[in-house]
């Protein structure tokens, strides 16, 4: 919901500004003009967020690699997550987060294990009808 009135009030801020405002960034969250926000914004919001939540300090890149090792995590796609993270290519977002995550590796371990499990169990279930 908070969302959708952001978006209402970029709508009017892009009808009542015509040329001048940036349309060509397509930020979301920016100044009134479409402008990028300052950093100093986005990082003291933050802080304060993570102070009245009583969490402790973290940066905010560590959002991004938070999201980006869930992504791997839930089995999304390499090519989408490098293009959500905005990589020149899939290898350089595979060098950064595909070690990240011990559950990807035990998750690929116990998946080709059952997969040869029932390759085997297949086989030796063909060989006992044809007995």
């Amino acid at each position: 919901m908070e969302l959708r009135s952001h978006k209402v009030r970029q709508n009017d801020n892009r009808f009542r500004l015509k040329q001048s405002y940036k349309e060509d960034l397509a930020l979301v969250f920016c100044r009134e003009n479409g402008t990028p926000l300052p950093k100093s914004t986005l990082f003291n919001a933050f802080r304060r967020i993570l102070k009245k939540a009583d969490l402790p300090y973290l940066s905010i890149h560590t959002l991004r690699h938070t999201h980006a090792v869930l992504l791997l995590e839930s089995n999304v796609e390499m090519k989408y997550i490098q293009e959500a993270l905005g990589h020149g290519s899939m290898q350089i977002t595979s060098d950064i987060y595909a070690h990240v995550s011990k559950k990807i590796e035990s998750d690929a371990i116990e998946r080709f294990e059952n997969h040869t499990k029932n390759i085997i169990l297949g086989s030796g279930l063909k060989h006992k009808a044809s007995d």
